[in-house]
């Protein structure tokens, strides 16, 4: 899973099939593994904070490319494409992390700074929602009552 959205996303918006989310999970897949080829070379010379800066950035602009389509096929290209910056800022934050906290407080710092990421990956989710809501920057999610 990449975020809150995705899998509903996929479902609602693109009415992908199994088989689809599949081929999907495959491309984000092959994506990353090229990105930890890549993230050999680029995390050793290039400062981390840059690295770690650059790669979310990379993220959030190939997601919200990906979160504005409405097939499938440009999907599976970015999606693929997702998967390189994906890792290299994974791999360049943990080393960064690794470096810079004493080690007796990995654990927590690591802990923290996960629980964070995913509070804030959350909230962006929601209130890219919101705005797609109001400002028609996405195709938005039927919101249905049991």
């Amino acid at each position: 899973m990449i975020d809150p959205y995705y899998t509903p996303y996929l479902q609602s918006v693109l009415r992908a099939s199994p088989a689809d989310v599949g081929v999907l999970s495959t491309l984000i897949g092959a994506g990353t593994l090229c990105g930890s080829l890549i993230a050999t070379r680029i995390v050793p010379r290039v400062a981390l904070g840059r690295t770690v800066a650059l790669g979310t950035l990379l993220v959030g602009i190939i997601m919200f490319l990906m979160y504005r389509q409405t097939s499938l096929a440009p999907v599976f290209f970015l999606g693929a494409l997702l998967g390189l910056p994906m890792v290299v800022a994974n791999v360049a934050s943990s080393t960064l992390l690794q470096l810079g906290t004493p080690a007796a407080l990995r654990g927590r710092v690591s802990g923290a700074l996960s629980t964070t990421m995913s509070l804030m990956g959350v909230l962006t989710t929601g209130a890219l929602h919101c705005s797609g809501t109001a400002w028609r920057l996405f195709p938005c999610l039927p919101l249905r009552r049991s």
